[in-house]
């Protein structure tokens, strides 16, 4: 239906929209496609990263079309000066962890490129343990025997698992070993 536009308009869905021969003959956000000035789908020549962060989008030079490509396992997406790419991910977004050596708690950012937050346990004298400062109770990987079982001391200090000696066995202080 082309009644209710003028002659240099052509009627698309009840919407006048104009004609063209060029993208020149469109505004900024619009691009010609098949004799029509068409709205942009996207910024020309824009990259970005998908809205879960697992893949980098690049806009077309007309803005017509995006082209996707994912970041793949592991791997998140980043944006710098323009420039969208995908790198090894550092942490799990959202998610609270320890470094190596116990010393600090950390949260993931929401990119998973990088931490929030980062607190020093041991600035207070306590040792980290699943993502938060916790008092330090024993010598990481220590052992010793208590009421007939071996109790190991964890990576990070805070905390102590018992295992039970066979009813046939006693533990050994010595060397905190089942005999």
């Amino acid at each position: 239906k082309t009644a209710d536009c003028s002659n240099d308009f052509e009627c698309i869905d009840n919407v006048c929209l104009p004609r063209c021969d060029a993208d020149s003959a469109c505004t900024d956000v619009n691009h010609c496609s098949r004799g029509l000035c068409r709205l942009d789908v996207c910024d020309a020549g824009k990259a970005s990263c998908s809205a879960s962060g697992t893949a980098s989008a690049l806009c077309s030079e007309r803005g017509d079309s995006v082209s996707v490509s994912p970041c793949g396992s592991g791997r998140r997406c980043s944006v710098e000066s323009g420039e969208a790419h995908c790198e090894a991910a550092l942490c799990t977004p959202g998610q609270r962890s320890c470094d190596d050596a116990h010393e600090n708690a950390r949260l993931c950012s929401a990119s998973g490129l990088s931490f929030a937050e980062e607190t020093r346990c041991v600035d207070d004298g306590k040792v980290c343990s699943d993502g938060q400062c916790a008092e330090k109770i024993c010598d990481p990987g220590s052992q010793h025997c208590e009421d007939g079982a071996i109790v190991t001391c964890d990576a990070s200090g805070a905390s102590e698992a018992s295992e039970a000696c066979k009813a046939t066995e006693r533990c050994d202080a010595d060397q905190a070993s089942c005999v």
